[in-house]
């Protein structure tokens, strides 16, 4: 979101923050009880969003067994259009939060460093 704040102006992004917020602390809730019922969740957000340290967040991450892993998305194969029109790798770390390592091993491929990005 604060990539598109200048855009938004600040009243509306205001207003988008707080609805983000409001969804992402549902959400944890969600984890919560999926957590505590013995089910696993996962969690997804670009690895350098501020949503990381949102209190709920941080709350998540103090509970048992929940780890996260940044994953690389050209790893799994995400392109975008190049500035000639051609698909090029996109490398969009992505960090995943989950209570399940099998999942966390899964989503946590790194770059090869074998190809350019866009």
């Amino acid at each position: 979101m604060n990539f598109n704040r200048a855009k938004m102006g600040e009243e509306r992004f205001q207003q988008h923050f707080r609805e983000a917020l409001e969804h992402l602390e549902f959400a944890c809730k969600l984890y919560e009880i999926q957590a505590r019922q013995g089910g696993w969740f996962l969690h997804e957000h670009p690895a350098a969003a501020t949503s990381w340290s949102q209190e709920c967040i941080e709350g998540i991450l103090d509970m048992p067994d929940v780890q996260t892993a940044i994953g690389h998305m050209c790893a799994y194969g995400l392109t975008t259009n190049g500035e000639d029109g051609t698909e090029v790798p996109a490398m969009k770390p992505t960090r995943w939060m989950s209570n399940s390592p099998r999942i966390l091993r899964a989503l946590g491929r790194r770059c090869d460093g074998m190809h350019d990005h866009q």
